[in-house]
């Protein structure tokens, strides 16, 4: 009988550790639900337990969160369990599969989203909406990494942004760029004269007054937006390019990077509504189109394989420019906040938005994880938690 893995609403129950193998994300495992009741009482309890050590998977799962799932009564299976040694317990749960058949137990990733079964996909549509922060650059002349500093960032991001009451937003960011223009205080300032292409015509963090970011955040703070970022820092990635030059001159192609941070941030997001559209910033004239699908159909791949399930859920790839998008402005406006803190070690525009950034994957801060660390609500991006740059 194939293995199939646990209920999605089980993951979150899950432990990162087991103790016969380290890190139970590094590889799927068997594993039982099994029942017990607790000593010297009639309530019943449910947890995971580890089918190679018999150590616990799981916290304890609620009664009503079980649906159908077969389970092992381990109080009638094996009475005197609670005198066993570890070694024994171990012997005695490598039976478990001539019994019942057990889950493939497979937890999300560090960071990754459980893989609902389609049909609980019952949201129609999420659309996001993508844009990057700092500049791609890496080498100069002689292929010297460039100094990561005056001007050239630290840090490139990807990031995704959901908004709700998205067209109310979009009303509203338009009737304040109308009056800050008609505005007094900004008659002559440079990036109000639509000829020049900013704040006159669109929002961008980078160039808008500080004035209007405030006016510009007064608004996005009204409307619920969840944002989810990748980065890689650029001191660490010159390096891994340079080591893997060996003696030749550096090549690094930051559009095939671009595509694997595309890859990375949608991989385990596109079973979560049937139909997830996604407008990226267009840049420059170059055709990005066909990239960019390609990028998200090898992410919808990956979650796949991983999970052995297929994902019919459609994806659509949009380009657009911000001028036409305001919900680039938004997230162009959620990475500038984000990068003062890698970039300048300024909290102040961040922290009052700390909950909207629903994931923060910092990829080259591996001192816990091999694949990176996670930011989330339960794991805050902290001064304490982010890692400093070297020099």
């Amino acid at each position: 009988m194939a293995l199939a893995p646990p209920p999605a609403s089980h993951f979150r129950y899950f432990k990162k550790k087991c103790r016969c193998n380290g890190d139970q994300l590094a590889a799927g495992r068997s594993a039982a639900l099994v029942q017990v009741v607790a000593q010297g009482t009639n309530v019943k309890l449910y947890l995971y337990r580890c089918v190679r050590c018999g150590a616990p998977l799981t916290q304890f799962i609620k009664h009503e969160v079980l649906g159908q799932c077969p389970f092992i009564d381990l109080d009638a299976w094996c009475p005197d369990h609670g005198t066993y040694t570890d070694a024994r317990l171990a012997a005695r749960f490598k039976e478990i599969s001539s019994v019942v058949a057990v889950a493939l137990v497979l937890p999300p990733g560090v960071g990754e989203v459980a893989p609902h079964a389609v049909h609980e996909a019952e949201v129609p549509t999420y659309e996001y909406f993508v844009d990057e922060s700092g500049t791609p650059d890496l080498f100069g002349r002689g292929g010297r990494p460039i100094p990561f500093l005056n001007g050239n960032s630290r840090t490139f991001m990807l990031g995704a942004a959901v908004i709700q009451n998205y067209a109310a937003l979009c009303d509203e960011l338009a009737e304040l760029r109308h009056r800050l223009i008609r505005d007094p205080r900004f008659a002559g300032v440079p990036s109000f004269n639509p000829s020049r292409n900013k704040t006159a015509r669109l929002f961008h963090a980078k160039n808008d007054l500080p004035s209007c970011r405030i006016e510009v955040f007064n608004v996005l703070d009204r409307y619920p937006t969840h944002i989810f970022v990748v980065l890689r820092r650029k001191e660490v990635l010159a390096q891994q390019v340079l080591a893997a030059a060996g003696k030749e001159a550096p090549r690094h192609s930051w559009q095939r990077e671009y595509d694997s941070l595309v890859k990375r941030l949608f991989h385990d997001r596109l079973h979560l509504a049937r139909e997830s559209v996604i407008n990226f910033a267009k840049r420059g004239n170059t055709d990005r189109q066909r990239p960019l699908s390609e990028a998200l159909a090898a992410g919808k791949k990956a979650f796949e394989r991983k999970w052995e399930r297929s994902n019919p859920c459609s994806v659509i790839a949009l380009s657009g420019e911000p001028i036409n998008v305001p919900g680039l402005q938004v997230v162009d406006y959620y990475l500038w906040a984000l990068q003062r803190v890698f970039e300048r070690d300024d909290w102040s525009h961040f922290l009052p938005r700390q909950d909207a950034y629903r994931l923060i994957i910092d990829s080259d801060d591996r001192r816990r994880h091999r694949t990176g660390e996670y930011y989330s609500n339960l794991h805050p991006l902290t001064q304490e938690s982010i890692m400093p740059f070297e020099g």
